[in-house]
């Protein structure tokens, strides 16, 4: 592989457009084996299926590489204070589009993170891309200290300082990758027909200083 400089310290964010994973209808199979699992998709989340155990990885030899591979670079570029949370795989399409909620709206996270999106198809504005704003994360640390543990009810992590101009759509081939830091604002694009689709695997990395917060959030919503 070769050396990639991700500056998410710096700029919050770094999308890599070739197929750097060399990944193939292999890793296809898995993300659709592992969507139609009922043990994964019964979560309460719609379109969506999650792996939270690490343990269920080395069933899926590509995913698992994947997965290996994505954290050898992030910690490649000295973010090595972040460990496994979970595996999200998503078909974002038409109908759960709801342009006035989350995550269709700018926002942080409560939880700060490390994020790998890797988009299994090729998405192009239509298809609702991940929209970026590049800043420096820390910018919004105290705003997201701030949040309370009810804050999804009344929306309060959503980012109000920025305009939308300022926010980058992140369209993208196979195998694309976006790396970001959760505190960088983003947002879930519009997804503009019945035909359109974003179908990913996001890998979600917490950093170490929020495994109490972690339970705290999972033990209320």
């Amino acid at each position: 592989m070769p050396d990639i400089q991700l500056n998410i310290s710096s700029d919050g964010y770094k999308k890599i457009d070739n197929n750097i994973f060399y990944l193939d209808n292999k890793i296809l199979e898995e993300y659709e084996n592992i969507y139609n699992d009922k043990k994964y998709s019964d979560n309460g989340y719609e379109n969506t299926s999650i792996i939270n155990d690490q343990k269920d990885l080395i069933k899926f030899n590509n995913l698992n590489k994947l997965n290996q591979n994505i954290l050898s670079l992030i910690k490649d570029n000295k973010l090595d204070n972040i460990e496994f949370d979970d595996i999200w795989f998503v078909k974002s399409v038409e109908s759960i589009y709801e342009p006035k909620k989350l995550p269709f709206i700018p926002h942080i996270d409560k939880v700060r993170k490390i994020k790998a999106m890797v988009y299994l198809n090729d998405v192009t504005i239509e298809d609702g891309p991940l929209y970026m704003a590049k800043v420096d994360p820390n910018n919004y640390e105290n705003f997201r200290k701030e949040l309370k543990p009810d804050y999804k009810k009344r929306q309060e992590n959503e980012i109000k300082n920025l305009k939308i101009e300022d926010y980058s759509p992140l369209n993208g081939n196979f195998g694309t990758t976006i790396f970001f830091d959760t505190n960088a604002p983003h947002f879930a694009g519009k997804i503009h027909n019945k035909n359109s689709l974003r179908k990913i695997i996001r890998f979600n990395f917490r950093f170490k200083s929020q495994n109490p917060i972690k339970n705290f959030f999972r033990n209320l919503f």
